[in-house]
């Protein structure tokens, strides 16, 4: 019969377990939120451009109109700067397609949503629900 042997941890090591495995679970669950945020913000993920966005709020909430009488927007080709003809615009005002969140979205003013409206005026990539009321610098 071979001898019983344990392994007995000194006070040390059973502190250091007990103080650094939360300090790494913590610590690796905010740097993936934060790297997560950060891709979300630089429009690597979905949700990009709704950390820059502007919804309206007030008596005329609900209302474009206003969004395009608060910045320098266009809706056609007359209105149109000409220092941004062949430009890509800088923001859009847009109605975001309905979600379980946000089963009644508002216009909102946004860089992060250009492509997007972009694609969905003059491309062949359609978001259906989505109203791309105006272009803006």
């Amino acid at each position: 019969m071979h001898p019983r042997t344990t392994t007995r941890r000194t006070f040390a090591q059973t502190l250091a377990r007990a103080v650094l495995t939360p300090v790494l679970v913590v610590g690796g669950a905010a740097a993936g939120y934060a790297g997560g945020a950060a891709a979300v913000a630089a429009g690597l993920l979905p949700g990009a451009g709704i950390l820059d966005s502007q919804v309206q709020d007030g008596p005329d909430a609900g209302s474009p109109d206003t969004l395009f009488a608060a910045h320098d927007c266009w809706t056609g080709e007359a209105d149109l700067p000409p220092d941004l003809r062949g430009r890509r615009p800088g923001h859009v005002i847009v109605t975001p397609a309905p979600t379980r969140r946000t089963p009644h979205p508002r216009p909102t003013y946004s860089a992060g949503l250009v492509d997007e409206a972009l694609d969905h005026v003059f491309g062949t990539d359609r978001h259906p629900g989505m109203t791309v009321h105006a272009f803006c610098r």
